[in-house]
């Protein structure tokens, strides 16, 4: 009976653990084929069934970032665990990249791209969006280590040699500062 027992709830876990994954692949699937509201109806059956996995979780905030909802893709990126996790790595730049360009939590943009950072030092898009809300900021003293990096790994930006060269500090207009 134990045996029986035992079996069956094995059977009936690598039976859900099956589906969660041709969920997520359909997911998947469906959001490169710009089936957002299907990807997220998917994905959102894996997380009733798991609510904590990081990948579901990923893949849900990626489709609402592709759909514009960035407070809801936000939630989802803030429950993948921190670490350095490829998953991890990426909310941590997606929800920089949300703060900075579509909430103007400027604080909060920088923590998340300097936690992602920390584990992917040379990440050439981390450190050009850290340099342009750096720069955005007024903050060129800041800026300038980063903004050498990118030059070191052969990435030229118009806007950070102007940011080198400016008496003011900041890369882009007042308006702009005063947003952030």
């Amino acid at each position: 009976v134990v045996l029986v027992l035992l079996t069956t709830i094995i059977g009936t876990y690598w039976l859900s653990r099956q589906d969660t994954a041709s969920l997520m692949q359909q997911a998947r699937l469906e959001l490169v084929r710009g089936q957002f509201d299907k990807a997220l109806e998917t994905v959102d059956r894996v997380l009733i069934r798991e609510p904590s996995q990081t990948a579901a979780l990923v893949l849900a905030g990626d489709t609402l970032f592709e759909m514009g909802q960035y407070d809801r893709a936000l939630d989802h990126y803030r429950r993948v665990p921190a670490g350095s996790s490829e998953a991890a790595i990426h909310a941590r730049f997606r929800c920089g990249r949300i703060e900075m360009h579509h909430t103007g939590n400027a604080m909060a943009a920088e923590s998340d791209f300097r936690a992602a950072l920390k584990h992917v030092p040379d990440d050439r898009n981390g450190l050009f969006q850290l340099a342009s809300l750096l720069g955005i900021q007024a903050r060129r003293s800041e800026a300038v280590p980063v903004i050498l990096r990118l030059f070191r790994q052969g990435v030229f930006d118009a806007d950070f040699l102007a940011l080198l060269e400016s008496k003011s500090g900041a890369l882009f207009n007042a308006d702009e500062l005063r947003r952030y």
